[in-house]
């Protein structure tokens, strides 16, 4: 867990990628407004951003799943007398 989500300021990260959403696809609103949506609906924020972007076939970002080879458990070496 990061500095950042315990002291509740995910709000920050969020209001800055907001905003650069907004530059980028040039779309109404202010920073006071992304902070506020932000920080009291956070999810409602997410949900905007991604409707948005879906909408103007944003691709989405390349999401390789790791799968881990089948590994025999770990023994505990037994003790030499």
């Amino acid at each position: 867990m990061s500095l950042v989500s315990v002291l509740g300021l995910g709000c920050l990260y969020q209001t800055a990628v907001r905003g650069a959403v907004r530059r980028k696809y040039g779309i109404e609103g202010s920073c006071c407004a992304d902070c506020c949506t932000s920080m009291f609906c956070g999810t409602c924020t997410t949900i905007q951003m991604t409707n948005e972007l879906v909408g103007r076939n944003v691709p989405k970002l390349d999401q390789k799943v790791v799968h881990m080879q089948n590994s025999p458990p770990y023994q505990v070496p037994m003790a030499q007398s």
